[in-house]
């Protein structure tokens, strides 16, 4: 490959029935040429079923594989190609894996993003994951108690499983009721987050105590704002 950078650059191999090799590679300053002996080895694999709390299937849930590599430098390790899905009764099957330990990381809307760290040539992987919470509630005037229609939700006391727009900007509501969740979030129930409201004409309103559920009711969680902001 001619005018590769210098630093560490990763390099993929693959070849269908084969196991798919990948590698960083450290480009000096003045290497000219660098020669690599690729030897690919007979494919792996990794088998299993991903279930709920109860044991029941999880269906549609989506698999991907990272691995280390020698000389990797992150910790979470890269991403490989070989990917799979669980089918109706949760089972899954990823071949082409390299020799060694990978990480599976599962993710599916309305569930807790999981992984799990396995050595390959397993067929009785088990991996349970778990329902993801949300937070809701309702935005009122403090002296009326009528629904705030127009108004921001900030995050600003977090845990994982969150985008970032919550914690930067928020999220703008624009609701008769004064209604306003986190649905499609990725929040663990009894998690504990700090909640900011905000509208035009109020001063802002924080509550540093807001537990996460997988059903929450927005009349349990009422923010009251007061008037005089800007």
């Amino acid at each position: 490959f001619p005018a590769v950078g210098v630093g560490d650059q990763t390099l993929v191999t693959q070849r269908r029935g084969l196991a798919l090799d990948h590698r960083v590679l450290n480009v000096g300053e003045q290497a000219s040429v660098i020669d690599v002996d690729i030897n690919l080895a007979p494919p792996h694999f990794a088998a299993g079923s991903v279930v709920d709390d109860s044991g029941a299937a999880v269906s549609d849930v989506h698999v991907a594989v990272r691995v280390h590599i020698s000389g990797q430098q992150r910790d979470r390790g890269d991403y490989i190609e070989a990917q799979g899905t669980t089918s109706s009764d949760g089972s899954f099957r990823i071949d082409g894996l390299p020799a060694g330990n990978v990480i599976l990381e599962l993710y599916q809307k309305g569930w807790v993003r999981t992984e799990q760290a396995t050595e390959v040539d397993r067929s009785d992987i088990r991996i349970v994951m778990r329902r993801s919470a949300s937070l809701a509630g309702r935005v009122v005037d403090a002296i009326s108690g009528a629904p705030v229609p127009s108004f921001t939700i900030r995050i600003v006391s977090m845990g994982a499983g969150i985008s970032a727009t919550w914690v930067r900007e928020g999220k703008r509501f624009q609701d008769p009721q004064g209604l306003w969740n986190t649905a499609g979030e990725q929040m663990e129930s009894g998690t504990i987050w700090g909640v900011e409201a905000t509208a035009a004409g109020y001063a802002p309103e924080r509550n540093m105590s807001v537990v996460a559920s997988s059903d929450p009711n927005p009349d349990d969680f009422l923010i009251r704002l007061q008037r005089g902001g800007t």
